[in-house]
């Protein structure tokens, strides 16, 4: 309990310490509007790396289907001769 504690102290030193210096004066709150464009921000983040992942699966199959596709085509071919 202890160690969390004089953790937040150092945490808290550490960001009014950055306050300081970017001549931060004032926090924002949940009705501001910095607030809410910064949240739509993360959002929208959010939502970009959700859809880069899904295309990274979605282009990862396409790949292995024409892989698979290509190896029937030659088995067929084989057959053939």
């Amino acid at each position: 309990r202890r160690h969390v504690l004089e953790n937040y102290e150092k945490d808290l030193a550490c960001v009014q310490e950055l306050e300081r210096k970017l001549n931060i004066d004032m926090c924002w709150k949940p009705e501001d509007a910095e607030w809410q464009h910064a949240g739509r921000l993360v959002a929208n983040r959010e939502y970009q790396r959700a859809l880069d992942r899904l295309e990274g699966l979605v282009v990862a199959r396409i790949f292995e289907l024409s892989k698979m596709n290509r190896a029937g085509v030659m088995h067929q071919r084989c057959l053939a001769t």
